[in-house]
Formats: structure tokens, C-alpha cells, sequence
């Protein structure tokens, strides 16, 4: 399974689905590497690519925090 097929995983769950403010077509065309603007996805994304990839968990908290932030 692929970082995006992860990603579109998370997108299936009806309680994220519920907390987004976009169509169900928006939602399905999403992809772990577009730029979304939303706080959840970025968080979500942040994960993904942080806990698979080189970056520490600390790294990965201080981006999800950053991404909370805004």
C-alpha cells in the first residue's frame, strides 16, 4: 500500500468525511501531495509522510503543531 493509498484510506472514514467542509467529488480527488488549505488533511498528511519517511517523531509533532497553529 502506497503514502497515497494511506491517505485516500483515511479519506473513507464517514467521521473525517463529516469534519470536512467539501463535496464528496472534492474529497475523492484529493491526493496526499496537493495542497489542500484544511487543518485536518494537512495534519493527516503530515503524519503520513512523517511516520514513513526519514523525518523523527519529534520532527513530525513540531510540523502537525505548526499546521495547528495556523
Amino acid at each position: 500500500m502506497t503514502q497515497n493509498d494511506r491517505f485516500k484510506k483515511f479519506l473513507q472514514n464517514p467521521e473525517i468525511r463529516e469534519q470536512l467542509i467539501m463535496t464528496d467529488s472534492q474529497i475523492d480527488e484529493l491526493s496526499l501531495f496537493s495542497e489542500t488549505g484544511d487543518k485536518l488533511l494537512e495534519v493527516i498528511k503530515a503524519t503520513i509522510l512523517g511516520t514513513e519517511g526519514a523525518d523523527s517523531i519529534d520532527s513530525c509533532a513540531r510540523k502537525i503543531n505548526q499546521f495547528l497553529k495556523k
